[in-house]
């Protein structure tokens, strides 16, 4: 079957369509395109499979949980958008407040590090 579609921009007094590949079907016996439809259709996810990608999943998400603020930050918006600069530089701000709050944490009465009183 021979096939076309419309120009985008056609020339004034131009063709107003272009030829795209031609389709292409077969006449098979019945009991054969049958037998080609079973081959065809999706089959059903393997029982362990379901089990396999929840796992995956669950071990994507603990290894994301483990990073810093800054490596979350690059991981989602990446390196060198303005974007990216700045959730990095507030994720830095995040994880040296982290670090300076559980190392004060040990000092008794101080709940608030770098507030007094």
């Amino acid at each position: 079957m021979r096939r076309t579609r419309p120009k985008e921009n056609p020339e004034p007094d131009g063709p107003q369509i272009e030829q795209i590949s031609n389709a292409y079907w077969f006449k098979l016996p019945k009991a054969i395109a049958m037998v080609v439809r079973q081959l065809l259709i999706k089959g059903a996810k393997p029982a362990d499979q379901e089990h396999r990608e929840q796992e995956d999943a669950r071990r994507v998400q603990e290894m994301i949980a483990s990073l810093s603020a800054e490596d979350q930050a690059r991981l989602h918006a990446g390196d060198i958008s303005p974007l990216a600069l700045a959730l990095r530089d507030a994720a830095r701000a995040i994880d040296a407040r982290a670090s300076a709050s559980s190392s004060s944490a040990i000092l008794p009465g101080r709940e608030f590090p770098g507030r007094e009183g």
